[in-house]
């Protein structure tokens, strides 16, 4: 989730980002991005940006399966993803960043909260220092106000004060 104000910033740096990342084999030196498990997680991955772009998504870089073959598959920058999407329902386990734009903060708690895969790392202890805000202290019990599943906090990365815990 982008803050609308940063969102078209921050979307063409990390497209630049993942855009420039080396697909190969993990042994080989300078790789940042290794083969997906299998063919069926490349089917997955297609079938979730498939339907983003339905939606109304766009892919800003990659989306389409790497120039090595197999199940190699290019790092993927979305943007304009809608919490109505599958990507936002399933996890994709595919080198895909979903980006999601939000005005207000009230916006970005209700997004989080309603949806299941806009969530922090599974253990509370991961949650330290993953959240970032202007305020500690008025974000945090937003987030974890809904538990879905035990163990599961709900969450965001908002990219602006690192100091928060």
């Amino acid at each position: 989730m982008v803050q609308d104000g940063v969102y078209d910033a921050f979307t063409k740096r990390l497209a630049e980002t993942a855009g420039a990342m080396k697909g190969a084999d993990g042994f080989e030196p300078g790789a940042v991005i290794g083969p997906l498990i299998d063919m069926k997680g490349v089917e997955k991955v297609e079938a979730h940006i498939t339907d983003t772009l339905k939606k109304g998504a766009k892919v800003v870089t990659g989306g389409k399966r790497a120039a090595q073959g197999g199940s190699f598959f290019e790092p993927t920058v979305l943007a304009d993803v809608t919490t109505d999407m599958v990507i936002t329902k399933e996890e994709t386990f595919g080198p895909i960043a979903p980006l999601y734009r939000f005005k207000s903060e009230a916006k970005a708690v209700k997004m989080a909260n309603d949806a299941p895969t806009l969530t922090l790392p599974r253990s509370r202890r991961a949650v330290r220092g993953k959240l970032r805000s202007h305020s500690c202290e008025r974000f945090a019990p937003n987030f974890t106000s809904k538990n879905p599943l035990p163990g599961l906090v709900p969450g965001i990365h908002v990219l602006t004060q690192p100091q928060c815990p």
